[in-house]
Protein backbone atom coordinates (compact mmCIF):
# COMPACT_ATOMS: atom_id res chain seq x y z
CA UNK A 1 0.00 0.00 0.00
CA UNK A 2 1.45 3.03 -0.76
CA UNK A 3 1.75 6.04 1.57
CA UNK A 4 0.60 9.02 -0.37
CA UNK A 5 -1.76 8.82 -3.59
CA UNK A 6 -1.43 11.04 -5.88
CA UNK A 7 -5.01 12.56 -7.85
CA UNK A 8 -4.48 13.92 -11.78
CA UNK A 9 -7.35 14.47 -14.05
CA UNK A 10 -6.60 15.83 -17.65
CA UNK A 11 -8.48 16.90 -20.45
CA UNK A 12 -7.00 17.54 -23.95
CA UNK A 13 -3.78 18.07 -21.64
CA UNK A 14 -1.40 16.45 -24.79
CA UNK A 15 0.75 19.48 -24.49
CA UNK A 16 1.93 19.68 -21.17
CA UNK A 17 0.78 16.77 -18.81
CA UNK A 18 3.98 14.41 -20.02
CA UNK A 19 5.79 17.04 -18.06
CA UNK A 20 3.39 17.01 -15.17
CA UNK A 21 3.60 13.27 -14.67
CA UNK A 22 7.38 13.79 -14.66
CA UNK A 23 7.73 16.51 -12.30
CA UNK A 24 5.46 13.37 -9.90
CA UNK A 25 7.85 11.02 -10.73
CA UNK A 26 11.04 12.80 -10.32
CA UNK A 27 9.87 13.13 -6.66
CA UNK A 28 12.29 12.93 -3.75
CA UNK A 29 9.87 10.96 -2.01
CA UNK A 30 8.86 8.10 -3.94
CA UNK A 31 6.31 5.78 -1.73
CA UNK A 32 3.80 6.69 -3.86
CA UNK A 33 0.99 6.04 -6.99
CA UNK A 34 -0.09 8.25 -9.56
CA UNK A 35 -3.89 7.77 -10.29
CA UNK A 36 -4.83 9.46 -13.73
CA UNK A 37 -8.26 10.00 -14.93
CA UNK A 38 -8.70 11.09 -18.31
CA UNK A 39 -12.30 13.00 -18.38
CA UNK A 40 -12.69 11.90 -22.61
CA UNK A 41 -10.09 13.30 -24.42
CA UNK A 42 -9.88 13.82 -28.16
CA UNK A 43 -6.21 14.51 -28.88
CA UNK A 44 -3.47 12.42 -27.92
CA UNK A 45 -2.94 12.16 -24.00
CA UNK A 46 -4.64 9.18 -23.29
CA UNK A 47 -1.93 7.42 -25.95
CA UNK A 48 1.13 9.63 -24.36
CA UNK A 49 0.37 8.39 -20.49
CA UNK A 50 0.23 5.04 -21.78
CA UNK A 51 3.68 5.21 -23.26
CA UNK A 52 4.94 5.55 -19.56
CA UNK A 53 6.60 2.56 -18.38
CA UNK A 54 5.60 2.98 -14.85
CA UNK A 55 4.22 0.89 -12.35
CA UNK A 56 2.91 3.44 -9.83
CA UNK A 57 0.69 5.03 -12.73
CA UNK A 58 -2.14 3.84 -12.88
CA UNK A 59 -4.88 5.11 -15.96
CA UNK A 60 -8.16 5.38 -15.87
CA UNK A 61 -10.28 6.90 -18.67
CA UNK A 62 -14.36 8.01 -19.18
CA UNK A 63 -15.84 7.56 -22.09
CA UNK A 64 -17.06 11.03 -22.10
CA UNK A 65 -16.48 14.69 -20.88
CA UNK A 66 -17.98 14.13 -17.58
CA UNK A 67 -16.54 17.48 -15.77
CA UNK A 68 -13.74 18.07 -13.63
CA UNK A 69 -15.74 17.58 -10.29
CA UNK A 70 -16.85 14.36 -11.43
CA UNK A 71 -13.36 13.22 -12.77
CA UNK A 72 -12.08 13.98 -9.25
CA UNK A 73 -14.36 11.76 -7.36
CA UNK A 74 -13.89 9.28 -9.52
CA UNK A 75 -10.16 9.35 -9.32
CA UNK A 76 -10.53 9.60 -5.27
CA UNK A 77 -12.43 5.57 -5.36
CA UNK A 78 -9.09 4.19 -6.34
CA UNK A 79 -6.71 5.76 -3.84
CA UNK A 80 -5.13 3.96 -1.26
CA UNK A 81 -2.69 5.99 0.49
CA UNK A 82 -3.00 7.85 3.92
CA UNK A 83 -2.72 11.02 2.31
CA UNK A 84 -4.02 12.46 -0.76
CA UNK A 85 -1.99 14.91 -3.06
CA UNK A 86 -3.81 16.96 -6.30
CA UNK A 87 -1.64 17.63 -9.28
CA UNK A 88 -3.03 19.60 -12.57
CA UNK A 89 -2.07 18.24 -15.75
CA UNK A 90 -0.15 21.40 -16.90
CA UNK A 91 1.49 22.06 -13.71
CA UNK A 92 5.05 22.01 -12.21
CA UNK A 93 5.92 19.81 -8.45
CA UNK A 94 8.95 20.35 -7.23
CA UNK A 95 11.07 17.64 -6.36
CA UNK A 96 10.68 18.09 -2.57
CA UNK A 97 6.78 18.77 -2.58
CA UNK A 98 5.40 15.63 -1.66
CA UNK A 99 8.51 14.84 1.01
CA UNK A 100 7.05 18.42 2.61
CA UNK A 101 4.29 17.59 2.90
CA UNK A 102 4.07 14.92 4.44
CA UNK A 103 6.26 15.09 6.56
CA UNK A 104 4.36 17.90 8.11
CA UNK A 105 1.20 15.88 8.01
CA UNK A 106 2.64 13.18 9.71
CA UNK A 107 3.87 15.81 12.92
CA UNK A 108 0.53 17.85 13.32
CA UNK A 109 -2.09 15.66 13.38
CA UNK A 110 -4.74 18.73 14.33
CA UNK A 111 -4.35 19.73 10.79
CA UNK A 112 -6.48 18.14 7.76
CA UNK A 113 -5.16 20.11 4.36
CA UNK A 114 -1.95 21.51 3.36
CA UNK A 115 -1.02 23.96 0.26
CA UNK A 116 1.95 25.47 -0.19
CA UNK A 117 3.15 29.02 -1.51
CA UNK A 118 3.19 28.67 -5.73
CA UNK A 119 5.07 30.46 -8.36
CA UNK A 120 2.68 31.44 -11.73
CA UNK A 121 4.87 31.18 -15.24
CA UNK A 122 3.37 30.87 -18.90
CA UNK A 123 5.33 30.18 -21.96
CA UNK A 124 3.07 32.34 -23.57
CA UNK A 125 3.95 36.04 -24.95
CA UNK A 126 -0.08 36.47 -25.05
CA UNK A 127 -0.06 35.62 -21.66
CA UNK A 128 2.45 37.16 -20.59
CA UNK A 129 1.45 41.22 -21.88
CA UNK A 130 -2.02 40.61 -20.68
CA UNK A 131 -3.28 42.11 -17.41
CA UNK A 132 -4.98 39.30 -15.90
CA UNK A 133 -1.43 37.86 -15.75
CA UNK A 134 -0.10 41.43 -14.25
CA UNK A 135 -2.68 40.87 -11.55
CA UNK A 136 -1.91 37.39 -10.79
CA UNK A 137 2.08 38.05 -10.51
CA UNK A 138 1.59 41.16 -8.35
CA UNK A 139 -1.53 41.37 -6.41
CA UNK A 140 -2.99 37.34 -6.58
CA UNK A 141 0.33 35.86 -5.37
CA UNK A 142 1.34 38.56 -2.98
CA UNK A 143 -2.13 37.29 -0.81
CA UNK A 144 -1.86 33.39 -1.60
CA UNK A 145 2.22 33.51 -1.05
CA UNK A 146 2.24 34.76 2.62
CA UNK A 147 2.12 33.18 5.99
CA UNK A 148 -1.19 32.67 7.88
CA UNK A 149 -2.03 31.84 11.32
CA UNK A 150 -5.11 29.20 11.07
CA UNK A 151 -7.71 31.59 11.95
CA UNK A 152 -6.71 34.67 9.42
CA UNK A 153 -6.38 31.46 6.81
CA UNK A 154 -9.99 30.89 7.57
CA UNK A 155 -11.44 33.50 7.50
CA UNK A 156 -9.91 34.76 4.29
CA UNK A 157 -10.84 31.34 2.45
CA UNK A 158 -14.35 32.50 2.98
CA UNK A 159 -13.77 35.90 1.36
CA UNK A 160 -11.94 33.69 -1.88
CA UNK A 161 -10.12 30.65 -2.83
CA UNK A 162 -6.96 31.17 -1.01
CA UNK A 163 -6.06 27.86 -1.16
CA UNK A 164 -4.25 26.36 -4.09
CA UNK A 165 -5.84 23.26 -5.85
CA UNK A 166 -3.07 22.02 -7.41
CA UNK A 167 -0.90 22.35 -4.35
CA UNK A 168 -3.03 20.18 -1.45
CA UNK A 169 -2.34 17.34 0.48
CA UNK A 170 -4.92 15.83 2.84
CA UNK A 171 -5.81 13.16 5.05
CA UNK A 172 -7.71 10.67 2.78
CA UNK A 173 -10.58 9.99 5.79
CA UNK A 174 -11.81 13.61 4.67
CA UNK A 175 -13.05 12.15 1.44
CA UNK A 176 -15.77 10.58 3.60
CA UNK A 177 -17.15 13.89 4.25
CA UNK A 178 -16.31 16.02 1.33
CA UNK A 179 -16.76 14.90 -2.19
CA UNK A 180 -16.76 17.36 -5.52
CA UNK A 181 -20.01 18.91 -6.47
CA UNK A 182 -20.91 17.62 -9.81
CA UNK A 183 -22.96 20.42 -11.22
CA UNK A 184 -20.19 22.69 -11.11
CA UNK A 185 -17.13 23.08 -14.26
CA UNK A 186 -15.69 26.04 -11.96
CA UNK A 187 -15.10 26.30 -8.91
CA UNK A 188 -15.78 22.79 -7.84
CA UNK A 189 -12.78 22.88 -5.64
CA UNK A 190 -13.75 26.81 -3.50
CA UNK A 191 -16.63 24.41 -2.77
CA UNK A 192 -14.78 21.66 -1.64
CA UNK A 193 -12.47 23.62 0.15
CA UNK A 194 -15.69 26.11 1.83
CA UNK A 195 -17.33 23.45 3.14
CA UNK A 196 -14.54 21.47 5.09
CA UNK A 197 -13.94 25.47 6.13
CA UNK A 198 -17.21 25.16 7.79
CA UNK A 199 -16.78 22.25 9.33
CA UNK A 200 -13.77 23.36 11.20
CA UNK A 201 -10.86 21.20 9.20
CA UNK A 202 -7.90 22.81 10.00
CA UNK A 203 -5.83 24.25 6.54
CA UNK A 204 -2.25 25.37 6.63
CA UNK A 205 -0.49 26.80 4.25
CA UNK A 206 3.43 25.65 4.12
CA UNK A 207 5.68 28.77 3.49
CA UNK A 208 7.85 27.63 0.98
CA UNK A 209 6.96 27.28 -3.08
CA UNK A 210 6.58 23.74 -3.85
CA UNK A 211 4.55 24.19 -7.39
CA UNK A 212 4.87 26.27 -10.01
CA UNK A 213 0.97 26.88 -11.88
CA UNK A 214 0.98 27.65 -15.25
CA UNK A 215 -1.00 30.23 -16.92
CA UNK A 216 -2.48 29.29 -20.49
CA UNK A 217 -4.43 31.85 -22.93
CA UNK A 218 -7.24 29.72 -21.54
CA UNK A 219 -6.71 30.55 -17.85
CA UNK A 220 -5.96 34.64 -18.47
CA UNK A 221 -9.14 35.27 -20.38
CA UNK A 222 -12.41 36.68 -18.24
CA UNK A 223 -14.80 34.37 -20.28
CA UNK A 224 -16.33 32.69 -17.55
CA UNK A 225 -16.32 35.35 -14.85
CA UNK A 226 -19.98 34.80 -14.85
CA UNK A 227 -20.28 31.43 -14.46
CA UNK A 228 -17.43 31.50 -11.99
CA UNK A 229 -19.54 34.34 -9.86
CA UNK A 230 -23.04 32.69 -10.67
CA UNK A 231 -21.20 29.10 -8.44
CA UNK A 232 -19.47 31.24 -6.13
CA UNK A 233 -22.77 32.33 -5.07
CA UNK A 234 -24.13 29.15 -5.04
CA UNK A 235 -21.51 28.23 -2.50
CA UNK A 236 -22.00 30.92 -0.38
CA UNK A 237 -25.76 31.27 -0.78
CA UNK A 238 -26.84 30.06 3.09
CA UNK A 239 -24.48 32.05 4.92
CA UNK A 240 -25.25 34.91 2.45
CA UNK A 241 -28.97 34.46 3.39
CA UNK A 242 -28.17 34.18 6.92
CA UNK A 243 -26.34 37.65 7.05
CA UNK A 244 -29.01 38.92 5.04
CA UNK A 245 -31.73 38.10 7.44
CA UNK A 246 -29.85 38.80 11.06
CA UNK A 247 -28.63 42.54 10.09
CA UNK A 248 -31.64 44.75 8.96
CA UNK A 249 -29.82 47.75 8.10
CA UNK A 250 -29.83 48.67 5.01
CA UNK A 251 -27.13 47.37 2.24
CA UNK A 252 -24.16 48.54 0.93
CA UNK A 253 -22.66 46.97 -1.87
CA UNK A 254 -18.50 48.31 -1.82
CA UNK A 255 -17.93 47.96 -5.39
CA UNK A 256 -19.31 49.58 -8.55
CA UNK A 257 -17.78 47.06 -10.95
CA UNK A 258 -18.90 44.24 -12.42
CA UNK A 259 -18.88 42.05 -9.39
CA UNK A 260 -20.87 44.98 -7.70
CA UNK A 261 -23.34 44.77 -10.23
CA UNK A 262 -23.56 40.80 -10.22
CA UNK A 263 -24.08 41.18 -6.22
CA UNK A 264 -26.60 43.62 -6.50
CA UNK A 265 -28.68 41.53 -9.03
CA UNK A 266 -28.04 38.08 -6.95
CA UNK A 267 -29.79 39.88 -4.11
CA UNK A 268 -32.54 41.28 -5.68
CA UNK A 269 -33.56 38.49 -7.37
CA UNK A 270 -33.09 35.40 -4.55
CA UNK A 271 -33.84 37.79 -1.36
CA UNK A 272 -36.32 40.22 -2.72
CA UNK A 273 -33.79 42.95 -1.00
CA UNK A 274 -32.83 46.25 -2.55
CA UNK A 275 -29.66 47.36 -1.82
CA UNK A 276 -29.42 51.05 -1.18
CA UNK A 277 -26.21 52.43 -2.28
CA UNK A 278 -23.30 51.55 -3.90
CA UNK A 279 -19.65 52.79 -2.84
CA UNK A 280 -17.01 53.85 -4.80
CA UNK A 281 -13.29 54.91 -3.57
CA UNK A 282 -12.81 57.10 -6.66
CA UNK A 283 -16.12 58.39 -7.07
CA UNK A 284 -16.40 62.72 -6.26
CA UNK A 285 -19.93 63.29 -5.07
CA UNK A 286 -20.37 65.86 -7.75
CA UNK A 287 -20.15 62.85 -10.46
CA UNK A 288 -23.99 61.88 -9.18
CA UNK A 289 -23.42 58.01 -10.92
CA UNK A 290 -25.80 55.22 -10.74
CA UNK A 291 -25.40 51.97 -11.55
CA UNK A 292 -28.29 49.76 -11.49
CA UNK A 293 -30.52 52.89 -10.59
CA UNK A 294 -28.75 53.22 -7.65
CA UNK A 295 -26.61 55.96 -6.25
CA UNK A 296 -22.38 55.42 -6.30
CA UNK A 297 -21.02 57.34 -3.57
CA UNK A 298 -17.35 57.96 -2.20
CA UNK A 299 -17.24 56.22 1.32
CA UNK A 300 -16.23 59.59 2.71
CA UNK A 301 -19.89 60.35 2.59
CA UNK A 302 -21.60 57.96 4.44
CA UNK A 303 -22.23 56.60 8.09
CA UNK A 304 -20.48 53.37 8.50
CA UNK A 305 -21.89 52.11 11.79
CA UNK A 306 -25.80 52.69 9.54
CA UNK A 307 -25.28 49.89 6.93
CA UNK A 308 -24.22 45.90 6.41
CA UNK A 309 -21.61 45.63 3.53
CA UNK A 310 -21.35 43.25 0.74
CA UNK A 311 -17.52 43.93 -0.41
CA UNK A 312 -18.03 43.40 -3.75
CA UNK A 313 -14.09 44.03 -5.22
CA UNK A 314 -11.85 41.04 -6.07
CA UNK A 315 -8.56 43.06 -5.58
CA UNK A 316 -9.55 45.66 -3.84
CA UNK A 317 -11.08 43.57 -0.74
CA UNK A 318 -8.18 43.43 1.53
CA UNK A 319 -7.88 47.53 1.53
CA UNK A 320 -11.99 47.53 2.17
CA UNK A 321 -12.18 44.72 4.59
CA UNK A 322 -8.96 46.80 6.97
CA UNK A 323 -10.84 49.95 7.02
CA UNK A 324 -14.58 48.59 7.59
CA UNK A 325 -12.29 46.85 10.79
CA UNK A 326 -10.97 49.86 11.78
CA UNK A 327 -13.77 51.51 11.72
CA UNK A 328 -14.93 48.75 14.39
CA UNK A 329 -17.07 46.44 11.57
CA UNK A 330 -16.69 42.78 12.33
CA UNK A 331 -16.71 40.19 9.83
CA UNK A 332 -19.52 38.33 8.64
CA UNK A 333 -21.61 40.18 11.34
CA UNK A 334 -21.45 43.77 9.61
CA UNK A 335 -19.56 43.03 6.10
CA UNK A 336 -19.84 39.75 3.93
CA UNK A 337 -16.97 39.97 1.43
CA UNK A 338 -18.40 38.22 -1.96
CA UNK A 339 -15.44 36.97 -3.76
Amino acid sequence: MRTISVLMTVYNGEKYVIDAIQSILNQTFQDFELIIVDDGSTDQTVNLIRGISDERISLHTLPRNMGVGYANNYAVQFAVGKYLAKMDADDISYPERLATQFEFLEKNAQVGIVDSFVNFFTESKIVEKSQRYKDYKEIYSSHINKYYDYKTLQKELFWYCNIVHSAVMYRRELTKFFNYPLDMKICEDYSFFYRMNQKGIIFHKIPSFLLSVRLSENSITATKTEEMLKNVFKIKKNDISTFIRENEKPIAIWGASNLGKLTCNYIRNNFNVQPFVFIDSNIKKEDGRQLQNINIVNPNEIEFHEYKFFVASSYGKFQIAEQLEQKGLKNIKDYFVVF
